[in-house]
């Protein structure tokens, strides 16, 4: 998972608020990156599905990740595998 925001605070309050298993913290990793502003795309919350905080996350939610991860790649960038 990738989680970004524009301080470090915040990222770690919600990686906190969300966790299940705390086993998982060391295997986070905090890196700060720097980007084009022309990439960034604001998505306005009148334009996300109705169901946009439900809990888990829609199909619907799930597809505009899946885009998020096309672009992303897009754009240059590179997942790694994990491990």
């Amino acid at each position: 998972m990738i989680y970004t925001a524009e301080h470090i605070s915040l990222t770690v309050l919600e990686i906190l608020v969300g966790l299940e298993d705390p086993s998982i913290l060391p295997r986070n990793v905090l890196f700060q990156v720097e980007f084009d502003e022309s990439l960034v795309e604001v998505v306005e919350e009148n334009a996300l599905p109705g169901d946009w905080r439900a809990s888990p996350p829609p199909l619907s939610m799930q597809e505009i990740g899946d885009t998020f991860d096309q672009h992303f790649l897009a754009a240059g960038f590179e997942l790694l595998p994990e491990g």
